[in-house]
């Protein structure tokens, strides 16, 4: 953008985002233990997903997909 892109306007700001919260904040805390609980019960779910055997038609795309630039 050019420097004369904005003259004369002010800068819009967001309703309602306080930007100076952060890592500090009161709810910080709060959200840390919900996203804490939130993993430990999704690891189990998560590990049962991957304990299970690829299905055939999804291998065949993988084993395509091994053989091809980029893909990795």
């Amino acid at each position: 953008m050019a420097e004369g892109d904005f003259a004369g306007r002010r800068p819009r700001l967001v309703a309602g985002a306080d930007w100076s919260v952060g890592l500090n904040a009161p709810t910080s805390l709060s959200h840390a233990r919900l996203l804490l609980d939130l993993g430990q019960r999704l690891r189990p779910a998560y590990d049962d997903i991957v304990s299970e055997p690829v299905p055939e038609h999804l291998a065949r795309i993988v084993q395509r997909l091994d053989g091809q630039p980029n893909c990795r």
